[in-house]
């Protein structure tokens, strides 16, 4: 019913909804990513990350994936060295996880290998 709302722009009974889930499975990285992401897309940044951040301590579900949601909001927010370090815990996880692994070419190019620009 989240993802329901969500699409369609309701976005108050959306996290209602999700919380709901939370309060069942706690231990569970579901609610905590589609949480995430609605509230990343809806600029919440901070709280995005904390929701993202929760979801890698769940022992089930998609535990890479929320590594590597935490990672983008991290990104987003500036914060490249930790989006880094959370992108290669998601490919550690699951090595033939495509997104990560490209976003973490993406992060290791742009802080190892982009070009200096001089002034």
């Amino acid at each position: 019913m989240g993802k329901l709302y969500d699409n369609w722009e309701k976005h108050a009974e959306a996290e209602r909804y999700y919380l709901e889930v939370i309060d069942g499975r706690p231990d569970h990285t579901s609610a905590y990513i589609y949480l995430g992401a609605m509230f990343a897309k809806l600029g919440r940044l901070t709280e995005a990350e904390e929701l993202h951040r929760r979801a890698t301590a769940c022992s089930e579900g998609e535990i890479a994936e929320a590594y590597l949601n935490l990672a983008l909001v991290q990104r987003a927010r500036g914060d490249y060295v930790g989006a880094l370090m959370n992108l290669r815990k998601a490919v550690e996880l699951d090595p033939e996880y495509s997104d990560a692994k490209d976003a973490l070419t993406d992060i290791q190019t742009v802080l190892f290998e982009f070009p200096q620009v001089k002034p």
